[in-house]
């Protein structure tokens, strides 16, 4: 019985491995991809996917952005869409936004009443992926750490433009 105790918690054992060396696997899958989340992101002067989601009656709308601090730190006029948007980090003088983690609010507005206001979906690079706590540990760009629970969304990131001259 005792022989057939230990055999039985070898078996286990092997087969626990088995599936921690799966769970790892999927999840290196995920190391690379951009996922779409309502979090503070890291800004470098790359542009940003933004997913807006505004109210259907806005005849405008107005990304807020906001530092790592929470403080304003500009607003960008939008077009009322639902489109995702390649948004380009200009301040208003046209300087970029200095590197560093930004989060985002839309604002919409139909004339001058404000109608709703809503955190923004970005995209982020995920750039690690673990198993903690018997759950799944997401870390972006820039260090926030999510649940897999609070994306929405997984997508390869876009392949960057090709430059003709270059490639000649």
């Amino acid at each position: 019985g005792v022989e057939q105790q230990v055999k039985s918690n070898d078996l286990l054992e092997g087969i626990q491995s088995q599936l921690g060396q799966m769970s790892m696997t999927q999840l290196a899958g995920w190391v690379g991809m951009e996922a779409r989340v309502q979090a503070p992101v890291y800004v470098d002067g790359e542009a940003i996917t933004i997913d807006p989601d505004p109210h259907p009656a806005a005849d405008r709308m107005e990304l807020v952005v906001y530092d790592e601090n929470g403080v304003e730190a500009g607003r960008h006029q939008l077009t009322p869409s639902t489109d995702a948007i390649d948004w380009q980090p200009t301040q208003l003088n046209g300087l970029p936004y200095p590197s560093g983690m930004y989060s985002f609010k839309l604002e919409s507005y139909s004339q001058s009443e404000l109608l709703s206001e809503n955190q923004v979906d970005v995209y982020a690079e995920i750039v690690e992926a673990r198993a903690e706590d018997g759950g799944t540990v997401l870390v972006l760009e820039g260090g926030t750490q999510l649940t897999s629970e609070q994306i929405a969304a997984l997508r390869k990131p876009p392949e960057p433009p090709v430059d003709v001259q270059s490639a000649a």
